[in-house]
Parts: C-alpha cells; structure tokens; sequence
C-alpha cells in the first residue's frame, strides 16, 4: 500500500523539500523513489538529506521511541453504594 502514495503525502516530504526531491530525483511517487539507490539518492541531494530519504522511504528511523509516561490526571466517576 505504500507503494502507491505520492511522495508529498508521506509525513515530513511535503511543501519546498518535497519539490526539491521530485525535481531532483525527477520522480513523484514511492514506486519510483524506491527504484533509486541510496548511492544516488547521496550524489543528487546531498550526504545525509540522501541518507535520510533513502531510510525514510523504506520506514527505518535512528529516532529513539520515547514513553509518554502515565496518564497526568484521574477521571473523576461516581461510585453508587446499594443499600
């Protein structure tokens, strides 16, 4: 299913930086970005913006998960005592 996502709906490729990789890499949807390799996707965009699409892409991120922890409040609720 992600094959058929145009590059400027996935998260963070979309506005000026996803003109620049449809432009450069002449390509407007996964199917063909994913066709590049990372060695040309680097010579076009540059060492690490090339590193990152490439990885991207392909779903892999260095980003570590974070916990958000639990939960800051306490629903109040009524409690009915049967007599």
């Amino acid at each position: 299913m992600m094959r058929t996502v145009p590059l400027r709906k996935i998260p963070g490729f979309g506005g000026k930086f996803g003109s620049l990789i449809e432009s450069s890499l002449g390509v407007s949807d996964t199917v063909s970005a994913l066709e590049i390799n990372e060695v040309k996707m680097q010579e076009v965009l540059g060492t690490s913006t090339g590193t990152y699409v490439y990885n991207a892409l392909r779903g892999i991120s260095s980003d570590l998960v974070i916990d958000r922890g639990g939960p800051k409040s306490m629903m109040a609720a009524k409690v009915r005592i049967m007599l």
